[in-house]
């Protein structure tokens, strides 16, 4: 009775706890119940023939013998627990096997029907940013300015909120923009410049480098474009490509610390105004061909990493590169029409060939390395040359001096060509007075003497 009632609630247990498709736990019992009987009968034969085998023991021999078949029957009744044991484990594995199953299940369509909705989402998103494109960019052609103002502003923040789904879409949001400003300007509308100076006011604030959020890897093509007011991109970032080339700046422009990653030009513009660029970086490809600054320009602490060209520049009045970095720029045909500061500069690679200093032009402290040519170059006003180390390969072919040159504690070493295109190899380092024998009173076309061998 014992085993019986452990039997039947084992069978509940399992019949409780089976998963759909599990084996049925009446078969189990009915096997088990098998076995129990068969055990029975081989243990009451075995009982049986021990008795005859004793030679029918008396009552107290037979009662042990009954005890020890008692025994072996309640050992038998440990087989078909142990049985019932292994068979709810296995139902209750493969339970937990078909709930993880559901589990991952539930999840993916969870996962499925979150991606849909969320394409959804984008979707409606996209259309409603289309829809307000539309509508902002139609803003830019209508006749009331104040209209046209509220179409910037539109633009700008369409910019930021399509630019996190698209950055393809936020670069058409800025060509709107910058193709404003490449509009003819008409001098009948009054409120003109005000649209044209959010508009800089408003890129210059997602471009500045502490904003996280910016437009710094856009491009930005001011081509012909037309500044009526003044320009301040200071603190500026551009990692994309930066052209104002044929840009007119009515009112100047300010460049202060600004960094010019990709490609910068600003070929064929024109500066009316100051162009300050004091401590910016150009890292990219630079290019100020044929570039007009009709008022200061100043460079003062810039650094040019990767090559410019400033050929066919005209500065009509000073022109400040003090303690700034130029490796590999070109001045080649370029006019300075006041002084031309190039003091405490670092030269590398760096070119003067046919160049025109009508004014004062300094060069005191500063190191030319690398190639350095003066070929042709015209200096016209007074040239300080004090401290200034050229090494390398320095040319001055046909050089002209029409005023006082002063040349103190300068030096060259190095490969050196002279006025007159005789090329020497110095063994050590020689004045640059020496080489080129310029004295205050040389005047236009005069060639410095030859120079002492004994002293190269």
């Amino acid at each position: 009775m014992l085993v019986m009632t452990a039997h039947s609630s084992g069978s509940q247990d399992l019949t409780s706890a089976s998963p759909v498709g599990a084996r049925s736990p009446t078969t189990s019992t009915r096997q088990v119940a098998a076995a129990l009987l068969a055990g029975a009968v081989l243990i009451a034969i075995l009982s049986v023939a021990l008795w005859v085998l004793s030679g029918r023991p008396d009552l107290e021999n037979w009662s042990d013998i009954a005890r020890t078949a008692v025994f072996a029957f309640g050992a038998l009744g440990v087989l078909p627990a142990g049985l019932i044991a292994f068979r709810r484990q296995q139902v209750l594995e493969q339970q937990r096997i078909d709930d993880l199953a559901k589990y991952h299940l539930s999840e993916r369509i969870e996962q499925a029907r979150s991606d849909e909705q969320a394409e959804l989402n984008i979707r409606v998103k996209l259309k409603d940013l289309r829809e307000r494109f539309t509508d902002s960019a139609a803003q830019r052609g209508n006749s009331r300015a104040a209209v046209r103002l509220a179409g910037v502003y539109a633009l700008a923040e369409l910019a930021d909120e399509w630019g996190l789904v698209d950055q393809r879409q936020r670069q058409v949001c800025i060509d709107v923009l910058c193709g404003y400003l490449r509009i003819p300007v008409s001098g009948a509308d009054l409120g003109e410049d005000p649209i044209r100076e959010t508009i800089v006011r408003v890129i210059s604030d997602h471009v500045h480098k502490d904003r996280s959020d910016g437009w710094h890897d856009n491009a930005f093509d001011f081509t012909d474009a037309t500044f009526t007011s003044l320009v301040t991109f200071d603190g500026a970032a551009f990692r994309g490509p930066f052209l104002a080339e044929g840009a007119t700046f009515v009112n100047g422009a300010r460049f202060y610390e600004a960094e010019f990653s990709g490609r910068c030009s600003f070929s064929g513009a024109r500066f009316t105004k100051a162009a300050l660029f004091n401590s910016s970086t150009f890292s990219g490809s630079t290019s100020f061909t044929g570039t007009t600054f009709a008022d200061a320009a100043s460079f003062g602490f810039a650094c040019f990493n990767d090559g410019a060209s400033y050929y066919q520049a005209q500065f009509s009045k000073s022109a400040q590169f003090a303690a700034a970095k130029l490796n590999r720029v070109s001045f080649d045909s370029a006019e300075f029409g006041g002084e031309a500061d190039f003091s405490n500069v670092e030269f590398s690679d760096c070119l003067f060939q046919h160049a025109l200093f009508s004014g004062r032009a300094a060069f005191g402290r500063s190191g030319f390395s690398g190639l350095t040519s003066f070929d042709g170059s015209n200096f016209v006003g007074p040239v300080n040359l004090s401290g200034t180390e050229f090494s390398g390969d320095t040319r001055f072919v046909n050089i002209s001096f029409r005023a006082e040159v002063s040349m103190e504690s300068a030096q060259v070493t190095g490969a050196v060509t002279r006025p007159d295109g005789r090329r020497h190899v110095l063994k050590n380092a020689a004045s640059l007075e020496s080489i080129l024998k310029i004295k205050p009173s040389q005047s236009e076309g005069m060639v410095p003497p030859d120079i002492d061998q004994e002293r190269i």
